[in-house]
Order: C-alpha cells, then sequence, then structure tokens
C-alpha cells in the first residue's frame, strides 16, 4: 500500500476543533451576558443612590424656602420654582452685608426644578435674586421615565388642605412627587414622596 496523496481533515480532527469552537464560543457568550447583567445591575443601584441624593438635596430646599409674598412659589406637574434663604447670609442685617460685599441676591436665591422629557432628567437650577440667568444648571436625576409634582395648600377657610396640579403663590404646605425612574433592564420603578414645609413656631 502506498501513501496517499490527499490532503484534508480527519472525521477525528473535524470533532475535535468543532468542540474546541463551541467551548470558546460558550466562554464568550458567557462573559458576554454577565457583563450585561453586571451593567443593568450597576445601573439601578446607581440611580438608587441618585434617587436617595436627589430626595434629600430636595427636603434641604424645602426647608430653606422662603415667602416672599404671594409670588413666591410657581409650579406646575413637571416644574417648579421658589425663593430659598442662604442659611449663612439671610438672616443678616442689610448694611451688614454691604460691609463685607454681599449683595440681596446672594442672601436669596430662585431655585427650579425642571423635569426634561426628551433627556429623561431632572435638572436644578439656582437663580440669584431678580436674575433670569442661572448660576447653575445641573442635571440631579437621570434615568427619568416621568414625574408629577403635586401641591397640598389651605382649602379656603378650612383647616384642610387640598391637592392642586397646579400652584401659585405662597410655598405649599407639602410638595407631592411621583418619580418612575428606569430599573434593571426594561423595568421601571416607581417612587412617590410628600414634602413638608417646615413651619418655625
Amino acid at each position: 500500500m502506498g501513501i496517499s496523496d490527499k490532503k484534508g481533515f480527519t472525521l477525528l480532527e473535524m470533532v475535535v476543533s468543532v468542540a474546541l469552537a463551541l467551548s470558546v464560543l460558550m466562554g464568550v457568550y458567557g462573559a458576554f451576558s454577565g457583563g450585561i447583567d453586571l451593567w443593568q445591575w450597576m445601573r439601578a443601584n446607581k440611580n438608587k443612590g441618585e434617587l436617595a441624593v436627589f430626595f434629600a438635596r430636595f427636603e434641604q430646599d424645602m426647608a430653606n424656602s422662603i415667602d416672599l409674598g404671594d409670588k413666591g412659589f410657581k409650579g406646575d406637574d413637571g416644574t417648579f420654582r421658589m425663593f430659598l434663604a442662604n442659611p449663612d447670609l439671610y438672616l443678616m442685617r442689610a448694611d451688614e452685608m454691604s460691609s463685607i460685599g454681599i449683595t440681596k441676591g446672594e442672601a436669596i436665591r430662585t431655585v427650579e426644578y425642571d423635569f426634561i422629557e426628551v433627556k429623561k432628567e431632572i435638572r436644578r437650577k439656582i437663580y440669584a435674586f431678580g436674575s433670569d440667568e442661572p448660576q447653575s444648571d445641573i442635571a440631579v436625576l437621570d434615568g427619568v421615565e416621568s414625574v408629577i409634582f403635586a401641591y397640598y395648600v389651605p382649602d379656603g377657610g378650612k383647616p384642610s388642605l387640598v391637592r392642586e396640579d397646579k400652584w401659585e403663590g405662597k410655598v405649599p404646605f407639602d410638595v407631592e412627587i411621583s418619580i418612575v425612574v428606569e430599573s434593571k433592564g426594561n423595568t421601571t420603578d416607581a417612587h412617590k414622596r410628600v414634602f413638608e414645609k417646615p413651619f418655625s413656631a
């Protein structure tokens, strides 16, 4: 018998090469799907952390809110503005402020929360008193599917409060925020919080 000149793979070589290719593909698939799961988990936890920071910031702003007549607050279901006192400067007398070069605009500011639906984010803008140009404009929460602000105000002369979707006037007793944020995969989480305006005795 002579040596064959045929070139090609034997059945055993084919089986081994297919098995090796399958094991490599399974490893790549496992790493890829694990990476996606990790990314989704990190995003969901990032949103939870950002939401907690957002609520804390909002609560602090409500605590520092002040009434300046009947035009101290304006809000609807997706945005609102209110006056804030800078706690370090607000109680200073006008002559004390001017002696150290501080203006009323630094002692009293306006804060605006605005839901930008196309960007899926809530922005917080700070304005100097009487200014229309924001001093700062930052996204405080992203991955937001929807947000609804509601306002609890006195019901005429009654001792009860009524819920309003729009409000302009004095700072409301309570502000309710309903937020739906992105969660793991294509799911969403709904959150609702009510913030009370603190009143001094």
